[in-house]
């Protein structure tokens, strides 16, 4: 193997930092290698965390700059960033068959 593709592992991510994949959507790093449609919370829990999810259409007014665009059927996965609800932080922005949906995560408390 060779060690040019090697890191440190007080270089790794911690597991709730964002990675952006350069094409709108955003997900935490503890979820870097999981395959499209693979149920995720489990993963999620085994890092200590909980997770909450929203839907575009569910979380924003109808009055909300990119509805429109939402409506339309337009990707808007690369502009909505949502607000995490207190005590939470966003742990990604992907796109789903319901349109735009974001993950939210926070550290299970003991």
């Amino acid at each position: 193997m060779s060690t040019a593709s090697m890191i440190k592992a007080n270089e790794m991510p911690a597991p709730d930092t964002l990675v952006d994949y350069g094409v709108g959507g955003v997900m935490c790093a503890m979820l870097h290698y999981v395959e499209t449609d693979t149920p995720f919370v489990g993963i999620i829990r085994e890092h200590g965390y909980e997770a909450k999810f929203e839907t575009f259409g569910d979380a924003e007014p109808e009055d909300h700059p990119l509805f429109t665009e939402f409506e339309n059927g337009e990707n808007i996965v690369d502009r909505w960033r949502p607000e995490p609800p207190a005590g939470w932080q966003l742990g990604g922005v992907y796109d789903t068959e319901d349109g735009p949906c974001a993950l939210f995560i926070r550290q299970i408390q003991p």
